[in-house]
């Protein structure tokens, strides 16, 4: 008796799914939409072909496909073969991916470690010190009366994941982190060091003709964010799966 792809070679010569099903790999985050078609395919090892990560489950041709085994989804990217297999004969078994990018979804942590900012004062009022200022002609001194710490504390925490189809991670951005800022109305040295590389936030004061700053958020906003306000600690891109990236965002309850 003949094998198969001696009396039919043409058809053999392509890639033919035996077997297909769908995961759906978040559903344990309460997602149960987002997921991953997945197809036994079967072919020569000498006519082996796969998509291009850029390709999608359009139709069987762009799929590399003799048939699709499911409804074509021209949402769904190629993102991979794995589960490579001889299966006699010189012909060979591997697992066909396609997906659609995954909906954005949070959850949450527990809890994350992070310093969150000291609280300085412009002066030491208790002393009537009222000599340390901050302006263009002064603008390197900091507000040096310190009222708290930098405070270095396990925050209830939560992360999101969102997903991004992109030819190059470095299209994909990352989330700008929270830390503290002076207002961009002010005209003084915006970039002054002291501030975020000091991690502090402070309030405004006024002494004479002279006015200081406060920080964005001052210290009096802040207060309003402690055990409220949940504030990005860090964003990352990672690649997921073929030209689908996740950047990873963990924001922390204000301490």
């Amino acid at each position: 008796m003949s094998i198969p792809f001696e009396s039919n070679a043409t058809a053999w010569a392509a890639i033919r799914a035996i077997d297909a099903w769908i995961e759906y790999p978040f559903a344990n985050d309460g997602d149960t939409t987002s997921k991953i078609y997945k197809m036994v395919c079967m072919c020569k090892s000498t006519e082996y072909e796969a998509p291009l990560f850029s390709q999608t489950m359009s139709d069987a041709a762009t799929a590399k496909l003799i048939e699709l085994p499911f409804a074509a989804d021209a949402t769904a990217y190629f993102v991979g073969d794995d589960g490579f297999a001889p299966a006699g004969a010189t012909l060979i078994t591997f697992t066909r991916s396609f997906m659609p990018v995954p909906a954005t979804r949070t959850r949450g942590i527990g809890s994350y470690s992070y310093t969150w900012p000291a609280f300085r004062e412009w002066n030491d009022s208790t002393q009537g010190n009222y000599t340390t200022v901050f302006n263009p002609q002064n603008e390197l001194v900091p507000p040096d009366f310190i009222t708290r710490d930098p405070l270095t504390a396990s925050s209830p925490a939560t992360v999101t994941y969102t997903f991004t189809y992109a030819t190059s991670i470095s299209s994909v951005s990352a989330d700008v982190l929270w830390e503290p800022k002076w207002s961009t109305s002010t005209a003084i040295d915006l970039s002054y060091r002291g501030l975020p590389t000091g991690n502090y936030v402070c309030n405004a004061n006024v002494s004479g003709s002279s006015s200081n700053l406060a920080s964005v958020p001052s210290i009096t906003t802040y207060k309003n964010y402690i055990g409220n306000t949940f504030l990005i600690v860090a964003s990352s891109i990672k690649s997921y799966k073929g030209n689908i990236y996740v950047k990873e965002t963990i924001k922390a309850l204000a301490q």
